[in-house]
């Protein structure tokens, strides 16, 4: 049986009855690992700038799925998918670079160094 298009339509309006924050932004990021936070909830990550979204900073960020880091060395040059809803942010996709590989991070000054996360409990 197929939908008539205003009803095939409204459904992909309405996010099919989905509970879930819209996805406001996706970013492509790279950055250093450097270590876990709230019990391998979040992770502490030196990252490059985001080209029209905020400066390279250290900050703190939810993860997706908290095993994505079990096999990731505290140091290690990473990639991953910064998601942006309309309420919150978390990481994804989280892929190791090559040690040769060469990141921008801007020197770290006091006002870069965001470790506080009120998405999540320690």
């Amino acid at each position: 049986m197929r939908l008539p298009p205003f009803l095939f339509l409204l459904a992909l309006l309405t996010g099919c009855g989905s509970d879930a924050p819209a996805v406001v932004a996706t970013y492509d990021v790279r950055g250093v690992y450097v270590g876990p936070q709230y019990n391998g909830q979040a992770a502490v990550i030196q990252h490059e700038a985001i080209p029209g979204f905020m400066e390279a900073m250290q900050m703190t960020f939810r993860l997706a799925d908290a095993a994505s880091l079990a096999e990731v060395p505290v140091g290690a040059k990473i990639r991953f998918e910064l998601v942006v809803t309309e309420t919150s942010s978390f990481i994804q996709n989280i892929q190791p670079l090559p040690d040769s590989t060469v990141l921008d991070l801007e020197a770290l000054h006091p006002e870069n160094l965001h470790l506080e996360n009120p998405d999540l409990e320690e």
